[in-house]
């Protein structure tokens, strides 16, 4: 990118609103009881998406109530063992 070129706004993002993160991993009960943990009792849907391989993909939606938290929530999926992306 040229630094002459003016960057992009970021998107504005009204809260509080549903988010979607797509958990990347090998071991899907593992997954499951780990994101479990990290979303307690708030409401929140967890559905099974892909499989290619060894790998598959989770789909968890929730509301978010601010970028903190909606922040802190992709940092503890990412930390989660045997995961290998979250998006």
């Amino acid at each position: 990118m040229d630094s002459n070129e003016p960057e992009e706004p970021k998107p504005e993002i009204l809260y509080p609103c549903s988010w979607e993160y797509r958990v990347i991993g090998s071991d899907r009960d593992h997954l499951v009881i780990e994101i479990q943990k990290i979303v307690g009792n708030r409401k929140h849907t967890l559905v099974d998406g892909n499989r290619k391989g060894s790998w598959l993909s989770l789909s968890l939606d929730l509301v978010v109530h601010d970028e903190n938290e909606r922040n802190e929530l992709y940092v503890s999926l990412k930390g989660i063992d045997g995961v290998k992306m979250v998006i």
